[in-house]
Parts: structure tokens; C-alpha cells; sequence
């Protein structure tokens, strides 16, 4: 037994926290994700009472935009490609001091030019946003502008807990930074109905509530990080052989996160062509994406440490069964949802939608038929996310930057060969989107097998077949229940009926795959029954 599998046992022996499963740690981060959801959803749902609908709303959301913007493009490429593949190699390797010195000057860089974004977002504020919004009333723009530097303050906090949290994915310690996001978003409620008004000063206040919760956020990821942070070391060295690496790992998808952004402004652009057609995309596209942001993310947080050991490991069969595994899991969990959303779009998009007055039925059918079509990227999608991250696990991110190049050069040319060739009108736009999709799934399924052929995933047909097979009934029983003759006036009965009809058709997407003997399915009853503390499965 050679000295680093001995070192690396007495670690393990030292370590007073189990390892959950793969299966389990899916389960908790899926878990997690969902209450982030929800209460995320939450969260912008008790803006406009607080702040009063009108300028007060418009001046918030406004001034949301671009610190929002800010920390989405850094912190996701930074952290997904680069940190937590980073480390979970160098562990398994061995080399645990040695890497959290890189990544000690990696997180400072990144702390520090942060900063300086932070420093010039709040003195070009004004700028910026007076730039993409010079038709807004000045009362709107100047309310904007204080919200804005309120809340570019909160992108260090957030960045800074980003960090930790990828750290703990890197120990596959799932369990500790979970909820983290939840108790964010809990704690901005608080702030938000505490602080928030319908005064002039009361997106700022808000926004300030909004700060003091992301602390909060940081000193709670801190406590649960402190045992590692040892090692941590407040240096700064340009030269660092693993910084360079960690800084060529992020900067690719730092630029494709850029390219993502430009490509969602020109499919807003090409919506505007058409009355509603934007509220009609954001609706869509904040539908589909739940379930994807729940599961498909879910389950890619926990393959990328795992699948990054094994490459470490050059264990290139282990490679092939987790990833296989985690493809199949993470489209087993989306499937049901994408047949959901499809079969009960309209009713789909008045229960989430529709609050203070009804949604005109003209309106309600053309965002149906945009949400019907998007459930079609929803796998495809969460197969994209998996090759991605396959990617990263292996420290490879120019792939990433390649397939954005290509959605920014493809979409437009989709979305104007179904919008104004075609004559599809607003449901051209999905459509560009899906068919993009389905290329980008293709390339990146061949450039995989291409550059790892011992590592590409086992045969999935024979589980597709399968996964049509437990989805033909569910989809069925879906239609069957949407024949019902019901009158409901009520929106808390409206919520109660559509949530009892998605789950019994839930139920019976999860007892086919029992039925069939289907792995996944098979291991989610393991998980409820230990959850529920009965006599396990063998």
C-alpha cells in the first residue's frame, strides 16, 4: 500500500462527517434546491405589495439588473469549472495544502477585482443604466440608480459564500451548504417586508435588507466551512502554477457566460416584435428551467466532484458508470415535469401566473404554446448541462466557450428562419432555441466520445425505451384528468387542485418505473424508505 492511500485513509479516519451516497447527496442537493426555489419565488412575490406597484417596483427590478448581472457572470464559471473540479483533484491526489494555497490566491484575485467592479459599478450607475433604459420617467431611473448601489455591496458576500460552498462540493460535504440558499432568501423576506415601503426611499431600504442578508448568508457558510479554512492563506502570488491553472479554467467560461447574456438580449430583441411575446419567453423560460435548476443541477453538482476524483484517478470504467449513472438519474427526475408542463400548460401557467386578475384567454393559449415547446429543450437541455459539467470535471472549459459561440451565431439565424421565413410568429423563438439545443446536445455528445472514448457513457437507448415506457402512461393519465369537469373561482383551490393532479401523476410516473424495475426508480425508494426509517430495500 503506497503512503498517499494510507494518508488518505487516516483522513478519512479523522473525519468525524460520513460521506453520503451518491444517491443521497442527490437527494439532499435536490432537496435544497427546491426550498431555494420556492422560496426565491417567494421572495419576488412580496416585493411589489411592499414597495407598491408602479415606479417604486419598476425602480427595484431595474436597479436589480445589473449587480445581478455582475455576479451571475463571475461567480458561475469561477466556481463550476474551475474551483471545485480543481480541488477535488488535487485532494484526491493527495495534495490538500498544496492546492488551497493555489486556490487561497485564486479566491483573493477574485475577492479583489470583484471590489473593483463593485467600486466602479456604484460611481457608473447612473451611466449604465440611464443607457438601456433612456425612455424610463427620471423618477423611475433616479430610484434605479440608489438601488443599485445598494446592492452592489451584497455581490462580494454572495461571491465570497460562492466560494465556500464550492469548497465543500470539492470535500463532496453536499450536506453543509444545502440550504444556504434558502436561509439567504428567507432572511431577504424578512428584510424586504421589514425594511421595504411604498416611500421614496423604499427600494433602497429593501435593497440594503437584501446586503445585510447575504452577510448573514457568508457568516453562515463560514461556520459551516471552518474546519477547512485552515488552510486557507490571504496571498497573493501571480505566479502560482495552480492559480494559472485555475485562472485558464475559469476564463473561458467567463466569456461564454458573456456570450450567454448577448444571446438572451437578442431573442428579447426579436420578441419585441410581437405584443406579449417577451412576458410569454420569461414566463416559459422561468417554468422550464425549475424543474432543470432543481434536478439537472442537482445532480451535476454532485457527479462533478466525484467524476473529477475518478479522472484524477486516470479510472476511466468509474468514469464511465458514474457518468452514465448520472445522466440517467438526472433525466429520469425532469421527464416527469416536461410531460407535466406540456399536457397541463394552461393550467400550469395560470397557477403560477395568474394572481390579481385573470390572464386573457388569447393571451393564456400563445403562453401555453411557448411553454409547450420549451418542454422540449427541458431534457435536452439537462443532457447539455451534463456534458458540460463532464467537461469540467476533466478541467476542460473551451468546449463550453465553443458551444456559446455557436448558440450565438445559430440562434439568431434560427430565430429569423422561423420567425420571418416560416411565418411562426412568437413560437419561432422557442423553436430556435429547442433546435439549437438539439445541436449543441449532438456536438457535445460526439466531441465527448471523441476526445475520452474510454470514459463515453454506457449504451442508453435500451433506458430511453424505457423511460418512454413509464412516460406513456403518465402523460395519459395527465389527459385523462384534464377532462375532468371542474369549476374552481378560488385561487387557493385553484393551487390545491393543480398540485394534487401534478403529484398523482407523479405517483404514477414512479410506480411504472417500479413496475418496469427501473434503477432510478428503484433507488428512489431506497431513499424514502431510509428518510422514512424503514427496513431498507436489499
Amino acid at each position: 500500500m503506497t503512503s498517499r492511500n494510507v494518508s488518505r485513509k487516516q483522513r478519512n479516519r479523522k473525519s468525524s462527517e460520513p460521506i453520503m451516497s451518491v444517491a443521497q447527496s442527490t437527494f439532499v442537493v435536490a432537496l435544497a434546491l427546491a426550498l431555494s426555489k420556492i422560496t426565491g419565488f417567494v421572495r419576488e412575490i412580496v416585493i411589489a405589495p411592499t414597495l407598491g406597484y408602479g415606479i417604486n417596483t419598476d425602480a427595484y427590478f431595474i436597479g436589480f439588473q445589473i449587480p445581478d448581472l455582475v455576479y451571475q457572470l463571475m461567480i458561475g464559471g469561477a466556481i463550476g469549472a474551475a474551483l471545485t473540479p480543481f480541488m477535488s483533484s488535487g485532494l484526491e491526489k493527495g495534495q490538500e495544502r498544496r492546492v488551497w494555497r493555489s486556490v487561497s490566491i485564486f479566491i483573493n484575485v477574485f475577492l479583489l477585482a470583484t471590489a473593483l467592479a463593485i467600486i466602479l459599478g456604484i460611481i457608473f450607475a447612473p451611466g449604465i443604466i440611464t443607457s438601456y433604459n433612456a425612455d424610463k420617467d427620471p423618477v423611475v431611473i433616479s430610484r434605479a440608480v440608489e438601488v443599485s448601489r445598494a446592492l452592489f455591496p451584497q455581490i462580494l458576500f454572495l461571491m465570497a459564500a460562492g466560494f465556500l460552498s464550492g469548497i465543500l462540493h470539492a470535500y463532496r460535504l453536499f450536506q453543509r451548504n444545502a440550504f444556504g440558499p434558502t436561509i439567504y432568501n428567507l432572511a431577504c423576506i424578512v428584510f424586504i417586508t421589514l425594511w421595504g415601503n411604498s416611500t421614496a426611499e423604499g427600494p433602497t431600504r429593501a435593497a440594503a435588507g437584501i446586503v445585510l442578508a447575504a452577510i448573514i448568508n457568508l457568516v453562515f457558510m463560514i461556520f459551516m466551512t471552518r474546519d477547512k479554512l485552515r488552510f486557507y492563506r490571504p496571498a497573493i502570488e501571480l505566479k502560482d502554477e495552480g492559480f494559472r491553472r485555475l485562472w485558464s479554467l475559469a476564463l473561458p467560461t467567463l466569456i461564454s457566460g458573456s456570450v450567454i447574456q448577448i444571446n438572451y438580449i437578442i431573442q428579447t430583441s426579436f420578441a419585441n416584435q410581437f405584443t406579449g411575446a417577451v412576458t410569454a419567453l420569461q414566463h416559459g423560460t422561468t417554468t422550464w428551467t425549475a424543474p432543470y435548476g432543481i434536478f439537472g443541477v442537482a445532480v451535476c453538482n454532485v457527479m462533478t466532484p466525484t467524476l473529477s476524483r475518478a479522472y484524477a484517478r486516470h479510472d476511466f470504467q468509474s468514469m464511465r458508470s458514474i457518468f452514465t449513472r448520472s445522466l440517467r438519474r438526472a433525466t429520469y427526475f425532469v421527464a416527469p415535469f416536461a410531460i407535466a408542463f406540456a399536457v397541463m400548460a394552461e393550467e400550469t401557467i395560470e397557477a403560477i401566473y395568474q394572481w390579481n386578475s385573470a390572464i386573457p384567454y388569447d393571451r393564456l393559449l400563445v403562453e401555453a404554446g411557448v411553454l409547450r415547446i420549451y418542454c422540449l429543450a427541458m431534457l435536452v437541455q439537462t443532457i447539455v448541462l451534463m456534458y458540460n459539467n463532464a467537461f469540467y470535471s476533466r478541467q476542460t472549459t473551451r468546449v463550453s466557450l465553443l458551444t456559446s459561440i455557436l448558440s450565438l451565431i445559430f440562434t439568431p439565424l434560427l430565430s429569423m428562419l422561423f420567425t420571418k421565413v416560416y411565418n411562426l410568429g412568437i413560437y419561432g423563438l422557442p423553436l430556435a432555441y429547442v433546435v439549437n439545443s438539439v445541436g449543441l446536445m449532438l456536438l457535445l455528445h460526439v466531441l465527448y466520445r471523441y476526445q475520452i472514448p474510454q470514459a463515453r457513457p454506457f449504451r442508453l437507448s435500451p433506458y430511453y425505451f424505457r423511460l418512454i415506457a413509464i412516460a406513456a402512461p403518465t402523460a395519459l393519465v395527465y389527459l385523462a384528468m384534464n377532462t375532468l369537469p371542474v369549476n374552481i373561482t378560488s385561487k387557493l383551490m385553484q393551487l390545491i387542485f393543480y398540485a394534487v393532479k401534478l403529484i398523482i401523476g407523479l405517483l404514477v410516473y414512479y410506480q411504472a418505473g417500479l413496475a418496469i424495475n427501473l434503477h432510478e426508480a428503484r433507488d428512489l425508494q431506497r431513499i424514502i424508505r431510509r428518510a422514512l426509517r424503514l427496513q431498507p430495500i436489499n
